[in-house]
Parts: structure tokens; C-alpha cells; sequence
């Protein structure tokens, strides 16, 4: 029986990160979701899709942190994710809870070379058994930092 967001049985979890898993799982998302999707930024009929899909890319950094690098969403759970981040006291609350710390988007200024692409889709498909491929039809760009790998600001 998969584990939460459909996580493969055979990736060894903790208890704690199955708890963090069923937060993100959890998380009511509805009012990004309805914003994306009345901005035509996500179509209706892959809303709820593309929601399952922004929490699993959340749960990746969470478990992959750093090995997670390379992996950014793709543009419907992108849209996604900018709702969330705008709502900032539940984004702040949920990065906190998740990560201990605030996950900040870096807008990507192009798409990623094939390689990187590949490798965060094979991340996924290594937790999770699959992607979506009408929500992940435009591939990953890179767009965020990791937490904890930050360099120092100047």
C-alpha cells in the first residue's frame, strides 16, 4: 500500500517523515487552486492533478533536500506554488511545519538543459511511481534553493 501522496512502499521513511508527508498531503490548498485556475493559469480539469503534483515537488525538497537541486515544477504547479506563496502566513506556516525554515522560489530565467530535466522526472518517478504528464507536459525549470544550502547574503 503506498504511503502518503501515493509515496512508494520500498523508499524507507521514518515515522516523522511519513507525519510531514500526511501534513503536506493535508494541506488545504483550495483557495490557490480556485485562484489559478480563475486566472487560467491551470485548467479545471487538471486542477486537482496539478495540486497532488505541487505537494509531491514540496515533499521531494523536503526529502531529497540538496540531491533535489536540479528539480523545479513545471508551469501549472509553478502557478500553483505563486498562489501559495502569496498567501504568505500559510506559506510561512507550512514552511515552517515542513522544513523548518522558509522555502524561497528564484525565478528560473529559462528552461533547463535535458539533462537536468531528466533528472528531476526520474526523482519523482523514484518516489513516487509516476508523473502526471498533462501536468508536467513543459518539464522542470530551475527555481528554487534548497533549504539549508543557501549561500550567505551580502
Amino acid at each position: 500500500m503506498p504511503g502518503p501522496l501515493g509515496v512508494h512502499d520500498h523508499h524507507e521513511l521514518t515515522e516523522a517523515q511519513r507525519d510531514t508527508l500526511r501534513y503536506i498531503e493535508r494541506y488545504d490548498l483550495r483557495a490557490e487552486v480556485e485562484a489559478a485556475i480563475e486566472a487560467d493559469q491551470v485548467p479545471r480539469s487538471d486542477a486537482k492533478s496539478a495540486e497532488r503534483e505541487l505537494k509531491r515537488f514540496l515533499a521531494v525538497v523536503y526529502l531529497e533536500g540538496g540531491k533535489a537541486g536540479a528539480l523545479a515544477p513545471s508551469r501549472e504547479v509553478d502557478a500553483l506554488w505563486h498562489n501559495f506563496i502569496l498567501n504568505t502566513r500559510s506559506y510561512h506556516r507550512f514552511c515552517q511545519a515542513v522544513y523548518g525554515e522558509y522555502l524561497h522560489h528564484v525565478p528560473a530565467g529559462g528552461e533547463a538543459d535535458v539533462e537536468k530535466v531528466q533528472e528531476g522526472i526520474e526523482l519523482v518517478r523514484r518516489l513516487f511511481g509516476d508523473v502526471d504528464e498533462r501536468v508536467w507536459k513543459e518539464g522542470f525549470r530551475i527555481c528554487f534553493v534548497p533549504p539549508k544550502l543557501e549561500g550567505p547574503t551580502t
